[in-house]
């Protein structure tokens, strides 16, 4: 009898190692597919959208109201400018 019990364990045990192992796969996969898709962001999108905060920084810019606010904003467009200057390997 205790051969029949050890043996039921020694099978629960691999199937609990069977079943984490499938676990981990299927974790995995997950995580591939979500970093596929974020990573195969459509570049023309991309662009148009990066070329639209560039012309929105720049639209605020302009209005002038305060010069320690023109100071900041003109920092964030000069980022913005070089963050797609980075990315897209030419100036806008």
């Amino acid at each position: 009898m205790e051969l029949k019990r050890m043996n039921k364990k020694e099978r629960g045990k691999g199937g609990c190692l069977m079943l984490m192992l499938a676990a981990c796969v299927f974790i995995a996969a997950v995580y591939g597919v979500m970093i596929l898709c974020m990573t195969m962001q459509d570049k023309s999108s991309a662009k148009e959208n990066s070329l639209k905060q560039i012309d929105a920084c720049n639209q605020t810019e302009r209005e002038g109201k305060d010069k320690i606010r023109d100071y900041f904003d003109n920092e964030s467009c000069t980022e913005l400018i070089k963050q797609h200057a980075a990315k897209f390997k030419n100036e806008p």
